[in-house]
């Protein structure tokens, strides 16, 4: 490319988990124009995550000194209501965010409230979210009413434009998702002082250190979610440990002013000292 130019990736997409022959062929012309665009003495990618870096290096063949890691788009912490003190009411809520996709692990939280019911462990699932109807693999209607239907315990509240009051009245944040570039959804949750539950995945990783400040469970699995929900439900000690830790690394990381300044040194250095 003649001119200077920055890309941005907020992650790899679907493309590069499915194993369909669809996304084969998409992923093959995809690695093309990627390495048209990003091995260029005048670009530079910006990923959000170690996994998406190492991709771009080791599978796709971008040039090591071209992909720039700086991790999301950051949260203001003024923006959300840090909670000292744990939530929980008598039936503890449980709050997903998320497009209503496949991918954000919807059937597997609801099949892991079935696992919880079950046991007897009062809960309620509350999924904030809309209908993604570009995305191939967003939920249907029909299969959101059969959500409902089969698991009493989850509840489809549609997309809410100030997140605050519902980080405020849950318990634990949860984000079973298959993938990610680094999900704002538990930049906000830390923000907000709750406990995080989400996937051994590229992005949720990056945010959470399993038994830290969080805990990791592997994707697709209903069964370690619905340990996982259990535990923390019954555990308001590590529940305490864990979102305190989080919020610390929050403060460290992945406030909006820090990743703001890493994009303001990138564009300057960029564009002024012809890095």
């Amino acid at each position: 490319m003649k001119q200077k130019t920055i890309f941005s990736l907020s992650g790899m997409g679907t493309i590069f988990t499915s194993k369909s022959i669809k996304s084969l062929i998409l992923k093959a012309i995809i690695k093309k124009v990627y390495q048209f665009l990003f091995n260029g003495v005048k670009s530079k990618v910006i990923v959000q995550n170690n996994d998406d870096y190492n991709l771009l290096k080791n599978i796709l063949k971008i040039k090591t000194e071209n992909i720039i890691l700086i991790k999301g788009s950051g949260v203001n912490p003024s923006d959300f209501i840090y909670l000292e003190n744990d939530t929980i009411s008598d039936i503890p809520i449980i709050l997903l965010p998320a497009r209503l996709i496949k991918e954000k692990g919807i059937f597997e939280i609801s099949q892991a409230s079935n696992l919880l019911n079950k046991k007897n462990i009062p809960h309620k699932i509350y999924i904030a979210g809309d209908i993604d109807k570009g995305n191939p693999s967003a939920l249907l209607e029909s299969e959101i009413k059969k959500i409902e239907k089969s698991s009493p315990s989850v509840k489809f509240i549609g997309y809410i434009n100030n997140m605050k009051e519902q980080y405020k009245i849950c318990t634990i944040v949860c984000l079973p998702s298959y993938r990610e570039g680094l999900p704002k959804a538990l930049l906000e949750a830390a923000a907000s002082g709750r406990a995080i539950i989400t996937c051994n995945v590229p992005g949720c990783k990056e945010v959470v250190e399993h038994n830290k400040n969080g805990i990791l469970v592997p994707p697709q699995s209903s069964v370690e979610l619905a340990k996982a929900l259990k535990l923390l439900i019954e555990n308001k000690e590590l529940r305490n440990t864990l979102r305190k830790n989080m919020y610390q690394k929050f403060l460290n990381e992945f406030t909006e002013e820090k990743v703001v300044n890493d994009n303001i040194h990138l564009y300057d250095s960029f564009y002024e000292n012809n890095i």
